[in-house]
């Protein structure tokens, strides 16, 4: 029954989803009407949907279901993290809804410089990937069609060939916005009023529906509380997901700051309420015992471009709202006298429009509303989508689109260095004993090298730990390679046992401590140079927040102990040379795995420390050099 459909989403699809996993339910949900679809998460799910298939997925496991697939669904950084999607001869259907690089930028301000500015180039890369490899593209809304009509201009995507094919370009970019259930909301329990503590079966209640992120405004709307409720203590406010579901989503500041505030006011828990995440199929209840719906945000580039979804749910329910204005949402809903539109971080219009509406009846605006649904329906909004999807075809600039990206991707790798540098594999051996609090950090950064994908290895050696770190690896990151021991085998031969199992090149040992730059591992490589016997390179080590150096080189006193060049300095011009030095620290470094064994590797005879500086005076007697590479951080 019609075509093979595959639906790929990074999120958490479960009871507790946030947006992009809802979209993508519902993408599933209707297109199974005309095809067998598929959708794949890499996460645990216990959901068991009657239409379409749920299934989790590990790098293997979904390369497998696209080489059996008619057709890809994807968004986010996907073809980034498993680039071999990019040779699957199938067309890729690109959702672009969350103009997420827009929401990287207030999402990370609360980063250091140096850590914002590595994450945001990572985000630009993603989404070139997706831009160029793309057939078809959804967004959100025509005012966001105009910004990715931009991107696509940009990168020669408007070019004779799409403009012959369709000269409006619908073809190759149409509006998918987010849609509402065919069902109206039905209520089946109490969770609200006369359940939740604090909350009276005749209070007033105002709900916030989704997240909130750091591009949300609600301690606006907690001010504006602490003057409701001297007025009217009846007035309750809930906000139905301060902790999302998916653990990888950062961003959680601004969340933290609105329970502070409502602390500080001591308004928490007397009429400021606060619930984890609300889920899916819970929120029908939530939205019809509440009043009014509220969202407000700042005045910025994101607010600008977005489709504020759980706006949606408030239509879906009939439920009146209060938004601040600038966004395409607070346009419809003026526009449509659905609520009220207040000015940005107006804490006079937020206690307006509140008490407002505690004096309005809610049976009011249903007219409104039921005026406005049935646009708004997945199965209208979805049109573009299900008529491509009925006839898949490929861009007609495919070809020219995939042959400028390659042009693109040699010239960042191999700037100034003409075309002339050599990838050798590589094995990047992550050690780790007891270490969950620092996968995170590790793998994403490794995650996000500019390594060619296809010539690295990312594995996790496991020295017999017990606080769930391979579980987690495997769960988050499953695309690396993980090695278990049964017992803490230590550094030297928990790595020596890792690399005999290697079959790279080259291997790179990373303390799990560490997170590294996007362009780590191809400065290492970069620092060997020509020379034969140069072997082994060394990155350069700073402390956590980027300011002072960890290691700089390898230094030797006068009674010959070694110690770590520029300990504790200032990271300055005085190591931004490249040059010998006696050993390589072992935290984060690079060597020639057969020379590597043929040394002896690591002398596990070392419980910790120096083993590495052993390893340097191996190297160096044998005729072998060790270069220090500044570049790699």
């Amino acid at each position: 029954m019609g075509v093979e459909l595959l639906i790929v989403t990074h999120d958490v699809v479960g009871e507790n989803m946030a947006g992009p996993a809802i979209r993508c339910w519902e993408f599933a949900r209707v297109l199974s009407r005309q095809a067998q679809v598929t959708l794949v998460t890499p996460h645990p799910t216990s959901l068991t949907p009657d239409t379409f298939k749920l299934v989790q997925y590990d790098a293997a496991r979904l390369e497998a279901l696209a080489s059996e697939s008619d057709l890809i669904i994807l968004s986010g950084s996907t073809l980034w993290r498993f680039p071999f999607l990019k040779t699957v001869d199938v067309p890729l259907v690109v959702d672009i809804y969350d103009p997420f690089l827009l929401e990287s930028l207030p999402l990370l301000s609360c980063q250091p410089d140096g850590e914002r500015n590595r994450r945001h180039t990572d985000v630009l890369d993603a989404l070139t990937d997706l831009l160029i490899w793309g057939d078809f593209f959804m967004c959100s809304s025509e005012k966001q069609r105009d910004y990715w009509l931009g991107w696509l201009n940009a990168l020669d995507r408007i070019n004779p060939l799409t403009y012959d094919n369709d000269p409006t370009l619908r073809q190759l970019i149409d509006v998918v916005a987010f849609g509402l259930p065919d069902t109206p909301p039905r209520h089946t329990h109490t969770v609200l009023k006369g359940v939740r503590p604090g909350i009276e079966p005749t209070d007033h209640v105002v709900v916030w529906g989704g997240g909130v992120y750091n591009w949300f405004d609600p301690l606006t709307l907690i001010r504006a509380m602490e003057r409701v409720s001297a007025q009217r203590p009846d007035v309750k406010l809930i906000f139905l997901g301060i902790r999302h579901p998916n653990p990888d989503v950062g961003g959680g500041e601004m969340a933290e700051q609105a329970v502070a505030l409502s602390q500080e006011l001591g308004l928490y828990e007397k009429c400021v309420f606060f619930n984890d995440w609300t889920p899916y199929n819970e929120r029908q209840n939530y939205l019809l015992e509440a009043d009014v719906g509220i969202s407000l945000h700042f005045a910025h580039l994101e607010t600008h471009f977005s489709f504020r979804t759980r706006l949606l749910d408030y239509i879906w329910a009939a439920l009146p709202i209060i938004v601040t204005r600038g966004d395409v949402l607070s346009t419809f809903i003026e526009q449509h006298q659905l609520g009220w539109v207040v000015d940005y971080e107006s804490v006079d219009g937020v206690t307006a429009a509140i008490l407002e509406s505690a004096g309005a009846s809610r049976g009011e605006f249903r007219f409104r509303f039921a005026a406005v649904t049935p646009q708004l329906s997945w199965d209208t909004v979805m049109q573009p989508l299900v008529d491509f999807c009925r006839e898949p075809r490929y861009a007609p600039d495919r070809q020219r689109a995939r042959s400028s990206v390659q042009s693109l991707t040699a010239l960042k790798r191999n700037a100034g260095e003409g075309n002339r540098m050599h990838y050798p594999t590589v094995s990047v051996i992550v050690l780790n004993h007891n270490g969950l609090r620092y996968m995170k950090d590790c793998f994403t950064s490794l995650s996000r090298l500019d390594y060619p994908t296809d010539r690295v290895e990312l594995v996790l050696a496991d020295n017999g730990s017990s606080d769930g770190s391979v579980a987690y690896v495997r769960e988050h990151f499953p695309h690396v390679r993980i090695i278990q021991f049964d017992q803490n085998y230590g550094f030297c031969v928990g790595n020596n046992r890792a690399t005999a199992q290697s079959q790279s090149e080259f291997v790179a040992f990373l303390n799990s401590d560490m997170r590294v730059e996007s362009h780590w591992l191809t400065e290492l490589v970069k620092a060997l140079g020509d020379e034969p016997d140069v072997v082994c390179s060394a990155s350069k080590i700073l402390n956590w927040d980027g300011r002072l150096i960890d290691f700089g080189g390898t230094l030797l006193s006068f009674v010959g102990r070694a110690r770590a060049d520029g300990y504790h300095n200032p990271d300055l011009t005085a190591y931004d040379d490249v040059r010998y030095i006696l050993a390589a620290c072992g935290g984060a470094m690079l060597i020639n795995r057969e020379i590597f064994l043929q040394v002896g590797g690591f002398d596990e005879d070392f419980a910790a420390y120096f083993e590495d500086v052993d390893l340097g005076w191996r190297l160096w007697i044998l005729g072998y050099k060790v270069v220090f590479a500044p570049q790699s951080v």
